[in-house]
């Protein structure tokens, strides 16, 4: 296996974004560190299990967000030696390198999952202050960012040979309102592509929905009310309510399932 650096990465997504005029930036040497912080811990390649996803919920640069991270005011109760990310997405959706692959970067903070959450994943952060759960936002990320959030995961999902439920978002790890509603909606979407091959026939899809509190009979006929208890279910999870059981839709039910722990084997 091909070792996998920062520059083949880094050149692949040049590769793939510059048609679209995004540019790719290696920002090591500029994001001074702070030398009397706690340095961040080394990993190797094989560590490396998945991807999560960040916003900075707040609209600042690369290097304002790096500047508050290495402060004493930070909201990690310490002065972080770096930014806490690998790659940052700027809000036209350039790329930067901020830490070296084995670096492991204190960003996705510790849960109750087995395993070292800090050391096993790529961490990613969309520059931005975006609507989410728990935190009230009118903004989306821009075109550019959605955009350079997939051609990266595309890039990285490869050369890793990760699998599509290899991509987490910060809410993941205990942080419902990171990344934000949208990349949320579009890593479930991704994560949901594993489970896809099991379709719901009409009764289950009933069965589901009353599961998960929206309404109708369970009677394998798919009518005025069945589509209004999936609507009521868009509404209720930001997704375009148009009664539609879509692709959208599936993946939001089976991430809710999954978040409920209520098993969707066949009924």
């Amino acid at each position: 296996m091909q070792e996998i650096t920062e520059q083949i990465i880094m050149s692949e997504l040049e590769n793939q974004l510059s048609p679209s005029g995004i540019n790719v930036y290696d920002y090591r040497f500029r994001l001074k560190p702070n030398i009397h912080a706690n340095p961040f811990r080394t990993r190797n390649h094989q560590d490396i299990k998945g991807v999560c996803f960040h916003q900075t919920l707040g609209d600042g640069d690369v290097d304002s967000v790096h500047k508050y991270h290495i402060g004493d005011d930070n909201h990690f109760g310490k002065p972080l030696q770096s930014i806490a990310y690998t790659l940052f997405i700027c809000d036209n959706g350039d790329i930067v390198l901020c830490n070296a692959l084995q670096i492991c970067p204190w960003s996705q903070g510790y849960n109750s999952r087995e395993g070292d959450e800090n050391k096993e994943f790529i961490s990613i952060a969309l520059q931005g202050n975006f609507k989410g759960e728990v935190h009230k936002s009118d903004n989306s990320p821009s075109i550019e960012q959605l955009l350079s959030s997939i051609i990266i995961w595309r890039v990285l999902k490869k050369m890793f040979n990760f699998q599509n439920n290899d991509l987490y978002g910060h809410y993941h790890f205990g942080k419902p309102a990171c990344p934000g509603d949208s990349i949320k909606n579009l890593i479930e979407s991704i994560r949901s592509k594993v489970d896809n091959k099991v379709g719901f026939n009409t009764r289950q899809k009933q069965y589901y929905l009353n599961a998960l509190g929206f309404v109708c009979a369970v009677d394998g006929i798919w009518g005025k009310n069945s589509k209004k208890a999936v609507k009521d279910f868009q509404i209720s999870n930001g997704i375009t309510a148009d009664g539609i059981w879509g692709k959208n839709t599936n993946a939001a039910i089976i991430y809710s399932l999954k978040l409920e722990d209520i098993p969707y084997e066949k009924i």
